[in-house]
């Protein structure tokens, strides 16, 4: 599962654990269901908390990396890591 779904499970009414339980475990999708997900991850700020999260691993990500010697190899991981989550879609 992902982060959005987890974090939307995590407070989740019955209707919406029975969305999660069809879709993913069921594997029963129809027309809609996108928009439903959606839905679901915004009325529980899934996303929002999801970017918060990877924001956290990859500065943890770029602190482990202090420790290595500055190469360009170095730079380059420290600029993936932030980019990954600072990038504009």
């Amino acid at each position: 599962m992902t982060a959005p779904v987890l974090f939307s499970l995590e407070n989740a009414n019955e209707d919406e654990r029975a969305f999660w339980h069809r879709t993913i475990a069921e594997r029963d999708q129809s027309e809609g269901d996108l928009q439903t997900a959606l839905e679901i991850f915004a009325r529980h700020n899934a996303l929002e908390q999801s970017i918060a999260l990877a924001k956290t691993y990859a500065e943890k990500a770029v602190q482990d990396l202090k420790i290595a010697p500055d190469t360009h190899l170095k730079s380059l991981m420290e600029s993936l890591a932030l980019y990954t989550v600072t990038r504009e879609f």
